[in-house]
This record gives C-alpha cells, sequence and structure tokens, in this order.
C-alpha cells in the first residue's frame, strides 16, 4: 500500500485536514455558504426527500390541492385531497488531486498551507459556478439552467450592457412576497456602476419628482459601508458582487 495512489490507501489519509478543507470553502464563499445543506449517512450516494406537490398559487395547487370553499347555508361541502410527490438528489463529485514528491511532501508545514489555499479557492470556484450555472450533467444543476428560472425582459429599445430602474422593479416584482425576507441579488462587479447611477427620487426647480426611463421613478442604491452595512443593498435586499453573475 502506498500513500501516492489513493485507491491504495491514499483516501485514508489526514481525514480531519479534508474536512477542515470543505468547511473553509463553504464559509468563504458568498453563495455556497448561503445554500441549505442536508447531512446523508456514510453509506449512502443521494437521498430522497418527500414533498408537497405545489406547482402555483392558483386554486387547486395550493398545498399540493388542499382546498376550501365559500359554503353557504344548506350548501353542499365540497372535498379535497392533496397529492404528494418524491424528490430524487444523487450525488456528484468535486475532486482535487495534487502531485508532489517525497521531499516535497516532508515540508508538511509549507505544503499544507498551500494546499489549503489552492485547493480551498478552486473547489471554492467549482461549487460557487455550479450552484449558479451548473449543467447538471455529472455535476449540479445550477439555477440560471433550472426550471424554476423568471426572465424580465429588458425594456424596448434599452442599450446592450445596461441596468435601467425598470429592470429592477420589474425583477422584484417577479418575485414571491414569501422569498423577499431572504432574498439576495447576485451581480457581476461590471454591473456596479450602472447601479451607481440610480440616485434617490430628487426635486426639481419645480418641485416636482423627477422620474426615470418610461415614467418609472429612480431606484434608490446604497453602496457598501452606508450605515454600517458589509454589502450594498437595492430594493432593501443585499447586492453580492460574484464572478460567477
Amino acid at each position: 500500500m502506498s500513500e501516492g495512489i489513493a485507491a491504495d490507501g491514499g483516501f485514508l489519509v489526514q481525514t480531519d485536514f479534508t474536512n477542515d478543507l470543505l468547511q473553509n470553502t463553504y464559509e468563504a464563499d458568498e453563495i455556497a455558504s448561503r445554500i441549505r445543506r442536508i447531512p446523508i449517512g456514510p453509506n449512502a450516494n443521494g437521498l430522497r426527500a418527500n414533498g408537497v406537490d405545489e406547482n402555483s398559487r392558483a386554486n387547486g395547487s395550493r398545498w399540493g390541492g388542499i382546498q376550501a370553499f365559500w359554503t353557504g347555508e344548506a350548501g353542499l361541502k365540497r372535498d379535497s385531497r392533496p397529492k404528494f410527490k418524491q424528490i430524487s438528489m444523487e450525488l456528484d463529485k468535486l475532486t482535487g488531486l495534487l502531485y508532489a514528491t517525497d521531499e516535497l511532501l516532508q515540508d508538511t508545514t509549507a505544503l499544507t498551507s498551500w494546499i489549503s489555499q489552492a485547493f480551498r479557492d478552486e473547489f471554492q470556484f467549482k461549487i460557487g459556478d455550479a450552484i449558479v450555472n451548473g449543467t447538471g450533467v455529472g455535476m449540479p444543476l445550477g439555477f440560471m439552467n433550472s426550471g424554476c428560472l423568471i426572465v424580465v425582459p429588458k425594456e424596448a429599445g434599452q442599450a446592450a450592457g445596461t441596468i435601467v430602474a425598470p429592470n429592477i422593479l420589474k425583477a422584484y416584482s417577479r418575485m414571491p412576497a414569501r422569498n423577499r425576507r431572504n432574498a439576495v441579488w447576485i451581480i457581476n462587479q461590471e454591473a456596479e456602476i450602472q447601479l451607481f447611477q440610480l440616485m434617490l427620487l430628487v426635486k426639481n426647480v419645480a418641485g416636482t419628482e423627477n422620474v426615470g426611463a418610461l415614467g418609472f421613478p429612480q431606484v434608490q442604491y446604497q453602496p457598501p459601508g452606508t450605515n454600517g452595512n458589509e454589502y450594498g443593498t437595492l430594493m432593501g435586499r443585499p447586492v453580492i458582487v460574484s464572478e460567477f453573475a
């Protein structure tokens, strides 16, 4: 047996180091730290979760089909029944492999520091990118390629590479009200200059409020550091700058 070949015993070496490496990855990434993590058993390669088969908030869909009806005196009571579904999720494996000489392996202090930094950054990138852009083939399905994605079209005649107030307002209005409390905006850093141009409503000389394109009021963007906030805010929700956007 040898440490150099994973199948011959290399996987058994320094499992505590591997755990710390993954923990650092999740803690460092702004997106991965926000996902829900569900532990599974050591002999499992996936999980199944039971859920309510609710596709919309329309009558007959809420809580999988449970309905209530306004019923007058002596009116017939109508029955309803729920439907359930089972969600199956299989694990995909993310691996990193490093080759090193025996002489280098003896310098454990320097090697450990370098490996921690290099693989932490690489795992962080791959996990975060998969959460956003994953294809679902041999890797997680990212929300940009998932069935839950909602696309808000740009305004008629809007120039490419720009953000105007109606984009923000219409995107925000499409988000279910129940999700707004925990929602964040995810943007590429090149979009920040556009957000800085979304200013507060201001009074003109005549005392009326200026509005943005198409009669929409301008949208306030609060940059990082405002009121001690770590992140910028838009419509009151944090703005997360990410290279995956």
